[in-house]
C-alpha cells in the first residue's frame, strides 16, 4: 500500500532531483534558472516553504519503509519458513 501512495512523489524528487544537477552540470543553467525543479524535489511548490520540512520527512520516512517491507519480503528478518 505504502508504494501505491509514494509512487508519485518518490518518482518526482528522483527525477527532479537529477534534473537539477543535469541542467547545471550538462546544460550550464545557473541554480536560478534551475530553482524551479529543486522547488518541485523539495515539494515547495505544491506546499510553500512552512510545509516543505514534513513534506521531505515524509518522503525519507516512506523510502525506509520500503526498504525495510522489501528486506522483509526477501525473507531477511524474521522467523524462517519451512522448517
Amino acid at each position: 500500500m505504502a508504494a501505491l501512495v509514494l509512487v508519485l512523489p518518490r518518482t518526482a524528487s528522483a527525477l527532479t532531483g537529477i534534473g537539477f544537477r543535469l541542467t547545471q552540470s550538462w546544460f550550464g543553467w545557473t541554480k536560478e534558472e534551475a530553482q524551479w525543479l529543486l522547488d518541485i524535489h523539495q515539494g515547495t511548490l505544491l506546499f510553500g516553504r512552512d510545509y516543505r520540512a514534513y513534506y521531505v520527512v515524509v518522503i525519507g520516512t516512506g523510502l525506509l519503509a520500503l526498504l525495510v517491507t522489501g528486506a522483509n519480503m526477501l525473507g531477511w528478518f524474521g522467523t524462517r519458513r519451512g522448517r
